[in-house]
């Protein structure tokens, strides 16, 4: 998962860090 913490840390995802970050990580979570 620290491959994809930069991407989590994108300008464009900033705006709504929170709720996204935990949707990211629990899609990822779920391909693996």
């Amino acid at each position: 998962l620290v491959t994809f913490e930069e991407d989590l840390h994108q300008p464009k995802i900033h705006c709504n860090d929170e709720p996204v970050k935990k949707l990211v990580i629990k899609v990822l979570n779920e391909e693996k």
